[in-house]
Parts: C-alpha cells; sequence; structure tokens
C-alpha cells in the first residue's frame, strides 16, 4: 500500500470514529435528560400525593 492509501483509510477511520463519538453523545445526551424528566415526574407525584393526604386529613378532622 502506498503511504497516500494509508493516509485517506486512517482518515476515513477517524472521520467515522468521530461519528460515532457524536452519535454516542447524543444518545447519552438524550439519556440523561429522559432521566431527568422521569424523577421530575416521580416529585410531582409524590408531591401531588402528600397534597391529597393533607387535604384527605383536613376533611377527616372536619368530619369527626
Amino acid at each position: 500500500m502506498s503511504d497516500n492509501k494509508l493516509k485517506e483509510d486512517l482518515v476515513k477511520v477517524y472521520k467515522e470514529w468521530k461519528d460515532l463519538e457524536k452519535k454516542a453523545g447524543k444518545k447519552i445526551k438524550h439519556h440523561h435528560e429522559l432521566k431527568k424528566e422521569e424523577k421530575e415526574d416521580e416529585i410531582q407525584r409524590f408531591s401531588d400525593y402528600a397534597r391529597m393526604s393533607i387535604i384527605l386529613c383536613k376533611l377527616s378532622k372536619k368530619i369527626y
């Protein structure tokens, strides 16, 4: 193989590697965003549950 062919192959492999790195980075970022949304939803559900508990407690005091 000639030096030029080797250089071309190296450049091609390097570009493919960088593209894969970029795609992986996007997937990791997307995964973290999904996890963050799941955590926010979990906090919201807990908050809603806590609010309902307080309301039910107040109602039960009014009943008795």
